[in-house]
């Protein structure tokens, strides 16, 4: 026995040694370490209440130190929490990435979602922490007593970071039976992990924990926060304003819960998928009635969602077999255990792959436990199955869920085909528009080449002036104030021509001319947004008009005049070219926000189109919701009709056996009557069985004694008897002996009398 247990001593040390010391004096260690103690500062007491000076607990009240001792508890877990995340990245990760005895795909899923918890984790922390230090009293910072953490809760379980706890925690919590499985097969047959594995849970950091310990602490926080705020609930008065936003954090704590758990859920049944999947015997083949094949690949890599299984039974051309069914996003499977694989069952040589598209859903007349699923073919007649459940419960769970996904899936099958003809639309617009877009590029680049043969200059405006980092709107806005004030620049410049034309130039002249033109221009803009347009005309460029704009300018004061003058005075000795090229320009912003008003056309239309799209489809799936309504109407009333009916029914037979219930129970009178008159018979002549069994018992005493007495005079008898015949045999004796013999029986007799 000492041999044995040296021998494991020794293979235990040479498993060891197959991995290197892990070295705690190092910087990685040496900085984890300060990271854990500064997160614990200040945290070190079971409770709030040892941790603050007990003078200052006598002004507060006993609810409000359990106040603050679950706040504590609160911060503390965190902690906790905090450090387990930290341990999780930092001593098992990192150890088991240095040995490279895990791939690197297997590590980041053995460790999926840490890092992001572990980032949003400490931003709670440190928020709970600051809670703490505002609440620090000047001067004695171990004195305090935190009045409001609702805001740092309702921050963390909703809006962005809600999102992202919801998020994080149902990728974590989704892939943690995977994660512990996936390092568990691990471990199973590698020594040298089992040795490094071993030497992890024997440092101080660890605490003797494993990873699956490590995984299973972290999916559990979670759920201890609608604890520990429900048991702050408890010490806060219901009418407060504390005690409202408190309930309202508690509501989006289990609103996140909730989702993390519906993620879960969805992963779960991902992985359900798959799993069946890799239980499919990869020779079985299911087949749909379009000769579309699904294998197992299919399962283990689609993007197919569970949503119902279970034991069913179908039936068909009088043979049954039972099957395990599986509803997916799409399809119902209908598979055969064997040998603890799954394959496709097989009955009549139908499909056992049924198509959610075209598929019907009916009731079996006088089955409440059956349904058929008829599912129509492209080509051919229509395929019927007939699906039998456990019990009328099972059959309506299993008919609500397949019509709910049938309706679902019909809606997805409705939008891939309205997204797929929206694309293929867009694509063909996109076209259209690069070519409106290349004619008016053409059409700029023969104007800008007219411009350079006319004038022997080169134009900067030879294409369209499109910006690409700024959207469709702000181009088309900034294009076409740039072009109005083009065309105002060019009304200016017409003016000034019509009024130099007419009248002599002269420095006052012209800059009253530019003005008149500007004023002219002005009123003719505002003319054109004028209610009564027929009664409406443009100004003439005349000298009476010119004098009412130089009045008009010295009534505006001295520095705007000064500023308008500069500026039309600038106008006045633009050459012929700067005009032409400032036309060039205009045409250049027009083109352009002809290009953009095209694109924007288009897009307007594929948004109008996918809004009526979707419009028609909820329309359609409103009448489609309708139509299963009415069904569902005409069941229930039909259901009702058949219910009425067996109340009818149940009445007659209530009635029926209130009558035979009547007469069993006269006949039961009529019988409980004459059972009393024989119990009375019985009674009395039990009674008088009595009596003569005491007349009996006393004849029979009588009889005993007479009988005794009988004996006692048979036994005095058979005695005298004796003494008789003993007398007897004496005197024989005696006459033989004494006495003659004598014939005479007088003589005889006298001689008795003389004896």
């Amino acid at each position: 026995m000492e041999e044995t247990d040296s021998w494991r001593d020794r293979l235990k040390l040479s498993s060891e040694d197959l991995t290197d010391p892990i070295n705690l004096e190092d910087s990685h260690y040496t900085l984890l370490q300060l990271e854990l103690e500064a997160d614990a500062q200040n945290l070190e007491a079971d409770s709030w209440s040892l941790t603050v000076d007990q003078n200052y607990l006598k002004n507060l009240s006993k609810d409000e130190i359990k106040r603050q001792d679950i706040i504590y508890e609160l911060i503390k877990t965190e902690v906790h929490l905090v450090h387990t995340l930290k341990i999780l990245l930092g001593v098992f990760m990192h150890e088991l990435r240095q040995s490279q005895l895990i791939e690197e795909g297997r590590l980041k899923r053995l460790f999926l979602g840490i890092e992001s918890l572990l980032v949003i984790h400490e931003h709670f922390l440190k928020c709970l922490k600051m809670c703490r230090n505002q609440s620090q009293e000047e001067g004695n910072p171990i004195n305090y007593q935190i009045s409001q953490i609702t805001d740092v809760l309702i921050s963390q379980f909703s809006g962005s970071k809600g999102d992202q706890m919801v998020a994080y925690y149902g990728m974590f919590c989704g892939h943690h039976l995977e994660a512990d499985r996936i390092y568990k097969d691990l471990i199973q047959n590698n020594k040298r992990l089992q040795a490094l594995d071993r030497k992890i849970g024997q440092l101080p950091l660890v605490r003797r924990l494993g990873i699956s310990d490590c995984l299973l602490l972290v999916t559990q926080r979670i759920t201890k926060y609608p604890v520990l705020v429900e048991r702050l609930l408890q010490n806060i008065d219901a009418d407060t304003d504390d005690h409202r936003s408190l309930s309202e954090a508690l509501e989006c704590i289990k609103n996140t819960i909730a989702q993390v758990n519906a993620q879960v859920k969805d992963y779960e049944k991902a992985a359900r998928v798959r799993e069946i999947g890799y239980r499919l015997d990869p020779k079985s083949v299911g087949r749909l009635n379009g000769g579309e094949v699904i294998r197992r690949e299919d399962l283990i890599q689609g993007n197919r969602k569970l949503v119902h299984e279970g034991a069913v039974t179908w039936k068909s051309s009088g043979k049954q077999k039972d099957v395990h069914a599986v509803l997916l996003s799409d399809v119902l499977l209908l598979l055969q255990e064997k040998d603890q694989k799954f394959v496709f069952a097989a009955v009549d040589n139908k499909p056992p792959v049924i198509s959610l598209e075209r598929l019907i859903v009916r009731e079996v007349a006088m089955e409440e436990k059956a349904i058929f699923l008829i599912c129509a073919r492209t080509v051919g007649l229509p395929e019927m199955y007939e699906i039998h459940m456990g019990s009328r419960e099972e059959r309506i769970t299993w008919e609500a869920i397949i019509r709910e996904a049938l309706e679902r899936h019909q809606q997805e099958v409705q939008y891939n085909e309205m997204i797929t003809t929206l694309q293929r639309f867009q694509v063909h617009l996109k076209e259209r528009d690069d070519r409106i877009k290349e004619s008016l590029t053409e059409k700029q680049q023969l104007f800008a080449a007219l411009y350079k043969h006319v004038t022997g200059q080169e134009t900067p405006c030879d294409g369209l002036h499109l910006v690409g980092i700024a959207n469709e709107l702000q181009q088309r806005e900034m294009l076409l104030n740039t072009a109005i004030d083009e065309v105002e620049i060019l009304q200016n410049l017409l003016a000034l021509k019509t009024s130099n034309t007419n009248a002599p130039v002269d420095e006052s002249n012209a800059r009253g001319g530019v003005a008149d033109s500007k004023s002219a221009a002005s009123t003719w803009k505002y003319g054109e947004e004028a209610d009564d347009l027929e009664n409406f005309s443009p100004p003439t460029m005349s000298h009476s008009f010119s004098d009412q704009l130089q009045q008009h300018h010295s009534s505006e004061g001295p520095e705007q005049s000064a500023d308008e003058e500069l500026h039309d005075a600038s106008l006045l000795h633009l050459t012929e070219a700067e005009v032409y090229d400032r036309v060039i320009m205009l045409g250049q912003m027009l083109y352009s926000l002809k290009a953009i008003v095209a694109q924007q056309d288009s897009q307007n239309a594929l948004q109008h189109a996918f809004q009526s799209q979707n419009q028609r489809a909820a329309t359609f799936s409103n009448a489609l919701y309708e139509y299963e309504k009415q069904r569902s109407l005409e069941k229930q009333r039909e259901e009702l009709n058949s219910l009425s009916k067996q109340q009818a029914q149940l009445r007659e037979e209530q009635q029926h056996w209130e009558k035979e219930k009547e007469r069993l129970r006269r006949q039961m009178e009529v019988q409980e009557a004459q059972l009393k008159q024989k119990e009375e018979e019985c009674r009395k002549f039990e009674e008088k069985l009595g009596e003569e069994k005491t007349e009996l018992d006393v004849l029979k005493k009588e009889y005993q004694q007479d009988l005794e007495r009988l004996r006692e005079t048979t036994r005095s008898l058979e005695k005298e008897k004796e003494r008789l015949e003993q007398d007897k045999e004496r005197l024989d004796k005696f006459k033989k002996k004494f006495m003659p013999s004598y014939d005479d029986p007088t003589q005889v007799r006298n001689g008795i009398e003389i004896r």
